[in-house]
């Protein structure tokens, strides 16, 4: 019953907005498909010639690049939180996350590489 009103709940909130929403979410499918067409083109042209031990190079700077975007993505959106609601951010207890260390262990299988046409 509890599940059956909050369901009614959210759609009257949502049914005034859900065209606005569907266009809004077939746009951002639209931006991300797109980026991934760019990417894949980028990496067929630059990767057509570079050895496994360069594309290997060229994955981890991707990383790292991508790492430093996502920490100025959380912070941007940490900064407008902050705008919105000041108050109740300074209640939030943020601790620092733990640090987790890995090691990544990569075999090279060159038969299977000529094989896809790398």
């Amino acid at each position: 019953m509890l599940g059956i009103n909050i369901t009614n709940r959210l759609d009257e909130i949502v049914y005034p907005v859900r065209n606005e929403i569907r266009v809004a979410r077939e746009k951002a499918l639209e931006r991300i498909l797109q980026r991934f067409r760019e990417a894949e083109n980028e990496v067929q042209w630059k990767g057509q010639h570079l050895s496994p031990e360069q594309r290997f190079e060229s994955a981890e700077k991707e990383l790292e690049k991508a790492e430093e975007h996502l920490l100025s993505a959380i912070s941007c959106m940490y900064k407008a939180l902050c705008y919105v609601v000041p108050d109740a951010i300074a209640r939030i207890n943020i601790l620092p996350m733990k640090d987790i260390e890995a090691e990544l262990v990569v075999e090279e299988k060159l038969e299977d590489t000529r094989r896809i046409g790398l």
